[in-house]
């Protein structure tokens, strides 16, 4: 029955029937329902760490895919399971999922922030609209305010002094 619904999901996005599951349904995700979408990450888990043949996780292929105004529930699925995805970059490319995102023209709300969280390290290899830096600063600020652990507010305050150091034109310095 998955080889089935994969073969029909092939054809319905024109892909070649060989084309692995999580990747078809990352391409035709417009038309996939919830429960394939769910079912299928859990069956294929190991397919979330695979590139396909132009050297795509499922991930980068949905951010590519997917318009920037749906619900983050579609893609977000290959990043909880698989949330090191947002460290790897496309093998084509070379670009992180969240410059995927972000020059798919998604917005903080829209995914930026899910990407940010799960690899915040990712902003410092970006050219980011400058708009985007106060969000992610308040992000950090926030979450690691309300943080009891010592160990972890410091890496709040490690990886901002990180962002800044890497990107010292945010402060007007050079």
């Amino acid at each position: 029955l998955w080889q089935i619904t994969r073969i029909i999901l092939a054809t319905m996005g024109n892909l070649p029937l060989d084309t692995m599951f999580l990747h078809c349904i990352a391409h035709v995700w417009d038309r996939t329902p919830t429960y394939i979408l769910v079912r299928g990450v859990k069956r294929y888990a190991s397919q979330l760490k695979q590139f396909d043949d132009e050297g795509n996780l499922p991930l980068h292929v949905a951010l590519r895919e997917a318009k920037p105004s749906m619900s983050d529930h579609f893609w977000s699925q290959f990043l909880r399971g698989y949330p090191a995805a947002a460290m790897v970059k496309d093998k084509k490319e070379e670009k992180l999922p969240l410059q995927v995102a972000i020059e798919s023209g998604r917005a903080w709300q829209d995914g930026v922030r899910q990407l940010f969280e799960a690899y915040p390290e990712g902003v410092l290899s970006l050219e980011l609209d400058l708009g985007l830096y106060p969000y992610m600063f308040a992000f950090l600020g926030r979450k690691n305010l309300f943080q009891l652990h010592p160990t972890q507010s410091s890496k709040g305050a490690t990886l901002l002094f990180r962002v800044l150091r890497g990107k010292p034109d945010l402060c007007g310095a050079s």
